[in-house]
């Protein structure tokens, strides 16, 4: 209770902060003579929580409260676990004269500043991204030469990025400086004798190294090293240089910890393998199957021996997992019960929800049951199930794809609404290598990416064949997979080349290709592309994604509680969410003048599917391996979940267009149906057993690990906030919907924990991949809908208006069913019209009024009707603001809606001051 009461607290100060910090001159009255007023902003450009947390403080002390507020509102929304900014937020809030510091400044923090500089190199080295704080630190050491803390700073840097000879320059210069400091002496010593050959970059001796590098020469040892590498690159301490002068020394550098015994273990095994492989040569024993018996069991004792070093971390984590669950469990039963406890009327509308779940686990369990005794073989078997979920990928590849041929070139091509080249331009500015450009932003564009000096004409011409080129290579990827089908190496092959064509299209696409299931689509094909033996790793990992889909959908609702929209506690959601919904289809009017009682049911069993049928998920995967009949049990709870869930997704797609959210979220939920269920004979054939035990499990093993650790913030997203007292020193987080998160990859302890170069890969965040994302939908439903209407006039002629295709502005049209299909400029109007008057300052939108006062023909194709198109371009364009309702399904005239003109968000102006503003 006390979690959600802190959340809903926090979430109303952010808010009121926000209001203030907007317009802090109506607090009160400037001083006598002050200068006018200038907008406030955060001082720190690009970086991240932590560069904007230092700065706010470092504001704090200067008594800068406008932009110390400024800044740590907007490193509360950098990251999902900053809400605990709100104590040092309400400490300045605290503070005296505070409506006098609002309306005069007392001092203002340049962004040139050598401190601020230096403090933002400092949380750059401390990120691990040297190659950024470098030039930083560099400028600084030329203008400070008498600074020891600089020089060291700079050699750290040096270091970390392999130049040691530069690195033992500034680490000698801070000595002289300083020549009683310790640390200083200790970087010097440790970058002479890398940069001598004695010792490797993490300070091992180098003949160690050499020796322990000597690979083993038998199959034994080339199948175990990938394997172990693979899981040790995520548990293996890394050590910085220079980075803390008061941290202690890891576990791997001091001879001891889990780096140490992991080596001692690989060399034990290599000793064992030399002589396996000795008694094999001599005829002694049988190389198959006996080999790959000891193989397995000497990768089995392997794992065994890690997982016992570190049987203490493993409780703990497995006890906090067990917390984690009852915090969640316990937050979603009270909310249930407080929900229930408003009438007698929500009472019945949760039992009848409940009902009504019982009731399909009751048709799925008789279904499972039936077909168990009919198609006996196919119990267990998924291969029907991930056939159907690649073709069913494929299928919604091929509408993204003819989207993107149909719209691409007016919303991202180079004269669009948001041209790629800005995205492409922008990642080439800040990032000087390929690697590092590929990194940040993934597409398939950058081979026609011909840079920023190239004349305009030559790169549109590039860039819009490019768009046209991926789009078309990824429904050619797609189209064949979907109509007949694929397996093996040719369906896995056309499925990675969707992901890579759609992720090319989603990295440059921005604010278009901004949505939820743009990041959903591009993970479940990474599912899909998992190995089909073993078929558990497939099945887990997709009911995973299906279990974290459904309960972040209800928790962000949970969460919602106490806004002044929130319409999910009591039950009074649905009364308003048919009308406005982004595009309401046919029977989004019916449903809307349904009874109160029928819509607090469907609220109701919103909450019930989204929150606690979940729950049999991990219920059947427990049930069924225990076997027997208790597994039958579990295999009926999971077929259960399997059909509430697609029912769920129908009724979506039935009541309105939520583009193909609905169809995509549908395909993971098929992994809950085995072949029997499905209707498929019996399994395939199982794979050789060599090849199982030496490839596949191995293999499958490597990748579970990569997913738990790559699903390790989404958990943290779901469970963080709901966990009672304090944990670990920190307060509840605050959950983030439709968010990514970094995930970085470092294999070079992995590497010389392994004895195998010191040349490792350098890190690589996987964040731009979405790899692994939380997802989330209407935390909150709006009680009136707001709309746009676009309206241009000729001189002496009146106003007319602009139609859209979904978003039609005459009352009279009737509603359509468009879904699968996305029609993102309708999309992204729907989303400006609730963000109301800021949204007419965005540059997508400017663009739009520019082009549409020009008559330009793209943006003219995304219309439904452009009143203008026949003849001269109008002379004034305006944006009005109307709200609309559902007409009553009886109206005389006719109409489906009624609206009501709520004001003006732009007034009158003319192509010439659109293409100013656009300018500057």
């Amino acid at each position: 209770m006390l979690a959600r009461v802190f959340v809903a607290a926090a979430a109303l100060c952010a808010s009121s902060l926000a209001q203030e910090a907007a317009a802090p001159a109506a607090e009160e009255p400037a001083a006598a003579g002050a200068a006018p007023e200038q907008p406030i902003q955060c001082p720190v450009m690009g970086g991240g929580f932590d560069d904007r947390y230092a700065v706010a403080q470092l504001l704090i002390m200067q008594r800068n409260l406008p932009q110390a507020e400024v800044c740590l509102l907007e490193a509360m929304q950098s990251t999902f676990g900053a809400l605990s900014l709100l104590s040092d937020l309400s400490a300045a809030m605290s503070m005296a004269n505070r409506a006098a510091a609002f309306s005069q400044i007392l001092s203002q923090l340049n962004p040139n500043d050598g401190e601020t500089i230096f403090l933002h190199a400092q949380r750059l080295s401390q990120a691990g991204r040297w190659d950024e704080s470098k030039p930083l630190l560099t400028r600084l050491r030329e203008a400070n030469e008498a600074n020891p803390a600089i020089a060291n700073s700079l050699g750290a840097a040096h270091y970390n990025t392999f130049d040691y000879e530069a690195a033992k320059l500034e680490f000698a210069h801070a000595l002289s400086l300083a020549p009683n400091n310790t640390d200083f002496a200790a970087n010097l010593d440790k970058a002479t004798k890398v940069a001598a050959g004695e010792e490797t970059h993490d300070g091992t001796p180098k003949e160690g190294a050499a020796d322990a590098a000597a690979p083993a020469e038998g199959a034994s040892m080339r199948i175990v090293l990938p394997v172990l590498a693979v899981a040790s690159a995520f548990v293996v301490p890394q050590r910085r240089l220079g980075a803390r002068s008061t941290r202690r020394e890891s576990p791997a550098s001091s001879g001891t910890g889990p780096c140490s015994a992991l080596g001692a273990r690989i060399d034990r095994m290599r000793r064992h393998s030399s002589a396996f492989e000795g008694e094999t040569e001599r005829g002694d024993l049988e190389p198959v199957p006996k080999a790959a018996a000891k193989e397995a069991r000497t990768l089995l004792n392997a794992t065994w021996h890690y997982a016992w070093a570190r049987r203490g971390e493993v409780t703990t984590r497995a006890r906090r997992v067990a917390r984690d669950c009852r915090d969640v469990a316990a937050e979603v039963t009270d909310y249930a019960a407080a929900s229930a406890y408003l009438s007698r009327a929500h009472v019945a509308a949760w039992a009848q929800a409940g009902t009504c779940l019982a009731m399909v686990l009751v048709v799925a369990a008789s279904l499972a049951s039936s077909s168990a005794v009919a198609r006996p073989l196919g119990v267990g078997s998924f291969g029907a199930a991930r056939a159907l979920a690649a073709r069913g990928v494929a299928g919604l590849y091929g509408v993204g794809f003819l989207m993107a041929l149909r719209q691409n070139r007016a919303l991202v091509g180079s004269r669009g609404l948001s041209p790629a080249t800005a995205t492409l331009d922008r990642v080439a500015t800040r990032q000087s290598t390929w690697r590092r450009r590929v990194e940040a932003a993934p597409t398939l564009l950058w081979f026609c990416y011909q840079g920023k000096e190239l004349d305009a004409p030559k790169k549109r011409v590039s860039l819009d064949a490019g768009l046209d080129v991926v789009a078309a290579s990824g429904l050619a990827c797609a189209a064949p997979l979907f109509l007949f089908g694929a397996g093996g190496g040719p369906g896995w092959l056309a499925l990675a080349g969707c992901y890579a064509c759609y992720l090319s299209l989603a990295t440059v696409g921005a604010p278009f290709y901004s949505y939820g299931w743009e990041s959903q689509l591009l993970e479940t094909t990474a599912l899909c592309l998992l190995p089909q033996s073993p078929q558990w790793l497939g099945v887990l990992a997709f009911r995973w994604l299906c279990f974290k889909i459904m309960l972040g959908a209800g928790l962000i609702k949970l969460r919602a509680r106490g806004r002044a929209t929130d319409g999910w506690f009591d039950l009074s959601a649905m009364s308003t969410f048919f009308e406005t919904q982004p595009l309401p289809g046919p029977l989004s009017r019916r449903l809307h003048f349904l009874p109160k009682a029928a819509h607090r049911f469907a609220t109701a069993s919103n909450h019930v599917i989204e929150l606690f049928a979940p729950a049999l998920l991990p219920l059947g995967l427990a049930l069924s391996c225990v076997g027997g009949a208790v597994g039958g049990l579990g295999r009926a709870a999971t077929a259960g979940y399997g059909l509430v869930h697609i029912l769920f997704q129908g009724a979506l797609v039935a009541s309105g267009n939520l583009s193909f959210l609905n169809y995509l979220t549908m395909v993971p939920a098929l992994m809950c149906f085995d072949d029997a269920f499905l209707g498929s004979v019996g399994p395939a054939a199982a794979a050789p057993f060599l090849q199982r035990t030496l490839i596949d499990n191995p293999l499958a093993v490597a990748l579970g690990a990569l997913l738990l650790w790559l699903n390790r913030p989404t958990y943290e997203n779901l469970a963080a906030p709901a966990r009672r007292g304090d944990l670990d020193g920190r307060r509840p987080a605050r959950q983030a919907m439709n968010s990514t998160f970094d995930r970085v990859v470092d294999v070079r302890p992995a590497y010389r924990a392994l004895g195998l170069s010191d040349d490792a890969p350098r890190p690589v965040n996987l964040r731009a991949f979405r790899l692994a994302n939380a997802f989330g939908a209407f935390g909150s439903v709006n009680d009136r809908k707001n709309a746009l209407v676009v309206e241009g006039k000729r001189d002496g002629e009146d106003w007319r208006e602009y139609d859209f295709r979904a978003l039609p502005a005459d009352p009279t049209a009737k509603l359509r069913q468009v879904s699968p299909w996305h029609w993102r400029l309708d999309w992204q109007l729907w989303i400006s019209a609730c963000r109301g008057r800021d949204a007419t300052t965005e540059r997508w939108f400017l663009t739009l009024l520019h082009k549409l006062a020009t008559n330009d023909e793209a943006t003219s194709s995304l219309l439904n009707e452009n009143p203008f198109a026949a003849g001269d371009p109008p002379s004034q364009v305006r944006v009005s603001q109307y709200t609309y309702k559902f007409a009553p399904l009886d109206d005389p005239d006719g109409r489906v809606w009624t609206r009501e003109q709520s004001g003006v968000l732009l007034k009158p102006t003319d192509a010439a001051s659109l293409k100013v503003a656009l300018d500057k």
